[in-house]
């Protein structure tokens, strides 16, 4: 199997064509063939053409039949390799290497896919052969590859194949302390070695998750480092782990500065409009001005079908900004009241929150906000459901709110070795809160993990954080799975059409 055109295919080519020569394209010159084999595949062993196209002669002057085509198609190689070892099984290892050279881009990129991909089969299956399948095909030339994003992959994958190999399943299923010191001796003895920085990253980045499960204050520790050596930004680029980024200890946590911003946050809180219909659960998003555009739609129809069932938009924006948004949505509103003889939606409630000046990251910001309302609402209806925006309802949800209503708070939690990871072990997406969890620390608690990481360069996936620490010192011996509870709720996987939709038009 070949990525390179054969000598062969482009005479064939070119003879169908009716061409008259062929035209090879270099980096920086050209060169020409005569239409027959040898003429062909002397230009092709020359300096290597990067694409070529066919030509004839029109009026004495050299005329283009169609476009450039390849010489070496890097990009399907890469498809390739991104789906499965064995889809590259027979590729040879100088092909391999030409293709990482000449595209380092597209290879970081498969490197990206491959490990994401890996992370989704073994969330179900945490088993050490997934792993040496890649661990296996590269073992021959990666001895060849200098490059950062290629060492931490590399280095990530094989101490995730000693991890499996020392127990690492039953750890995440059962963490003591005992099975930690034989986990963290295997994988320290195989990454003692590991001199450069991508590799004692992913060292770093694997034992921080370990510790993770039974020490925050020396998980933090470890997460730390890596933000002290990850020059090339290669958590953020794989971004499975970004939330290694904003992984914080109790101590880094709690400060007077940390308070003073949650009291600033909640304090610039204003509200609009308050829905008067007396409901007592107030489901509760927080968007910005342009995912309002996008889903209020959405949430107005469910407004209008779902009337003893409150809805609170809180829109991080100016007052004008807001104003008109929410002009924009009523007369949306009005529109469907017209269209399907429903009624209007009076049930809607509307809030504004400005973006803090500490917040680096915009988009973070915009997750986090509705954490810092919910204590508001919370004092207006004995329950609340804290949700994303871009979800929908598969049926009524009135059963499921009904079934939660008393969970003093509820996550969606994490199984297998996706649990690993603090901040994937609890989904900040679908959050049932009741009244009751105002008599503990829990909002207080999230509330300044969240003013604490807004200030970070790369802050994503804060909220999931801030929920596992939140989590973890609120209530340590109790579950708050909400898995139990079959939520009709997900989110559709059209609405990436939507998004891409809306910001190529506005």
């Amino acid at each position: 199997m070949s990525y390179f055109i054969d000598a062969q295919t482009v005479l064939e080519e070119a003879t169908s064509a009716r061409a008259e020569r062929v035209c090879f394209r270099t980096a920086d010159d050209f060169s020409f063939a005569e239409v027959n084999l040898s003429s062909i595949e002397s230009a092709l062993s020359g300096e290597t053409p990067e694409k070529y196209k066919l030509q004839r002669r029109v009026d004495r002057r050299w005329t283009d039949i169609g476009g450039y085509a390849k010489v070496f198609d890097s990009t399907r190689m890469f498809a390739d390799l991104s789906r499965s070892a064995d889809s590259v099984a027979d590729v040879s290892r100088a092909e391999l290497l030409t293709a990482i050279r000449s595209s380092p881009g597209r290879f970081h990129l498969s490197l990206k896919k491959i490990l994401g991909r890996l992370g989704e089969r073994l969330a179900t299956r945490p088993n050490a052969q997934l792993v040496r399948e890649w661990t296996s095909y590269f073992a021959g030339i990666e001895a060849h590859i200098d490059d950062d994003h290629f060492t931490y992959f590399i280095s990530t994958i094989k101490l995730l194949e000693v991890a499996l190999s020392n127990g690492l399943e039953d750890f995440v299923a059962e963490p003591d302390a005992t099975s930690l010191k034989t986990l963290v001796s295997r994988i320290d003895g195989f990454a003692s070695n590991f001199e450069s920085a991508p590799s004692q990253i992913a060292a770093l980045n694997l034992l921080g998750k370990i510790f993770s499960l039974i020490d925050r204050s020396a998980a933090a520790d470890y997460f730390s480092l890596i933000g002290q050596k990850d020059d090339n930004d290669l958590i953020s680029y794989f971004y499975t782990d970004v939330g290694a980024l904003t992984y914080y200890s109790h101590g880094q946590v709690v400060s007077p500065q940390t308070s003073a911003r949650t009291r600033s946050v909640q304090e610039s809180i204003h509200e609009i409009t308050v829905s008067q219909t007396g409901n007592e659960l107030g489901i509760l998003v927080s968007v910005d001005p342009n995912f309002f555009r996008i889903y209020s739609w959405l949430i107005y129809y469910y407004a209008q079908q779902l009337p003893h069932i409150d809805f609170n938009f809180l829109i991080c924006c100016d007052q004008d900004s807001a104003e008109q948004l929410i002009s924009d949505g009523e007369m949306y509103a009005e529109a469907l009241s017209t269209l399907n003889k429903s009624g209007m939606p009076e049930n809607v409630g509307y809030f504004r929150i400005p973006v803090p000046d500490f917040a680096n990251q915009q988009k973070t910001f915009y997750a986090c906000a509705r954490f810092y309302a919910v204590e508001r609402l919370l004092k207006e209806y004995p329950q609340v459901y804290s949700m994303d925006a871009d979800l929908m309802f598969t049926e009524d949800p009135t059963k499921f709110f009904s079934r939660v209503r008393n969970l003093r708070v509820a996550a969606p939690e994490s199984v297998g070795l996706t649990y690993l990871s603090p901040w994937r072990r609890h989904l900040a997406g679908n959050i049932p809160l009741n009244s009751s969890v105002l008599n503990t620390d829990f909002l207080s608690d999230l509330q300044d993990y969240i003013s604490y990481g807004l200030a970070a360069k790369s802050s994503w996936m804060l909220d999931q954080n801030a929920l596992t620490y939140s989590i973890e010192k609120n209530f340590p011996n109790s579950s708050v799975s909400l898995n139990k509870y079959n939520r009709p709720i997900y989110g559709p996987k059209f609405r990436s059409t939507w998004e891409r939709n809306y910001f190529s038009r506005s």
